[in-house]
Parts: C-alpha cells; sequence; structure tokens
C-alpha cells in the first residue's frame, strides 16, 4: 500500500491508502445523492455539501416559455471555490444568456466543465489563457439526474468507496 496525499479545495489534506496493484482504468468511486431535481429547479447556484466538500449546483436556464412546474435538465456541480480567490460560487449567479455560473468576488464565470469563460476585467488584446496560464480552471464533477433525483460522482480519494 502507498500513502496519497489529496488537496481539497479548502486547502486542507486528507491521507488516503491506494494500491498500486490494481489495473489502469476508468476512475473509481461513487454517486453521491444532491437532492431533488424538482425542489432544485430555479434556485440559483446552491451550495451543497457531500463528503465534507462544498459543491456549487446549478442549472442552465429553464427556456422563457416553459411550462409552469418545468424542472430543469441540464446540471452541474462544481467544487464551490472560484480558483482566482477561492470565493465560494454558490453566492454568485447563472448567467441566463450563457448559462456560465459567475463567480460573485470578480465575475470570472465558468461553463458546465469548469473551463473560464470570462474574466471582465481583462485587457483588451490579451487572452484568458495569457492571463491565467493552467489556474483558471474550476473542479467539475459529473452529475446525472435519475427520476427526481440528483447525483454526482466523486472518486474513491474523496469517498473511500473502492471495487474489491
Amino acid at each position: 500500500l502507498e500513502l496519497q496525499q489529496i488537496i481539497l479545495p479548502d486547502a486542507t489534506s486528507t491521507i488516503v491508502e491506494s494500491s498500486n496493484d490494481h489495473a489502469p482504468g476508468p476512475s473509481l468511486g461513487a454517486w453521491m445523492p444532491l437532492g431533488s431535481v424538482s425542489s432544485l429547479t430555479g434556485l440559483g447556484p446552491t451550495q451543497i455539501r457531500v463528503c465534507g466538500i462544498d459543491l456549487a449546483v446549478w442549472h442552465k436556464p429553464l427556456q422563457k416559455n416553459a411550462k409552469r412546474g418545468a424542472v430543469a435538465t441540464e446540471w452541474s456541480a462544481l467544487v464551490d471555490a472560484c480558483p482566482h480567490r477561492l470565493a465560494p460560487l454558490s453566492q454568485g449567479r447563472v448567467d441566463p444568456e450563457s448559462g456560465c455560473i459567475e463567480c460573485p468576488y470578480h465575475g470570472w464565470s465558468f461553463d458546465t466543465d469548469g473551463s473560464l469563460q470570462t474574466i471582465p476585467q481583462l485587457d483588451e488584446g490579451r487572452t484568458i489563457k495569457a492571463a491565467t496560464g493552467d489556474a483558471g480552471r474550476a473542479t467539475s464533477l459529473p452529475v446525472h439526474a435519475a427520476g427526481d433525483l440528483l447525483f454526482v460522482f466523486l472518486p474513491t480519494e474523496i469517498t473511500g468507496e473502492s471495487w474489491p
């Protein structure tokens, strides 16, 4: 067994044991429930804590002509910390045009996969990549809706779940 240190976004760390005698393959982990799709629809970004990690959960805006009681179908979850100054993304807003989540501190906006889309203060002619390097990406986690339940996938390093 090998000890591996996992650094979480809040700058804390946890030590997990991992074995090197497994074949490389898909990431192991667990699908953890986040909540009810119908109760989360329309709330905007919401902070949900799962396995000690704060997540910013949101959905793409509903169509303007959506019927009353319609539920969102496109969900996203990012670790609830902007990579710029660690402000909680859940306190921001979802842009109604792009569907991106905007940080409440400096207005950086992130797509559903965590990629940085805009920096309002960016000097004209300068690219996002040049301004941030690799530091401009938020941590995104897979989300899946099954019926009225919303789930997020967390890797083994966080959940402790593994294949025997």
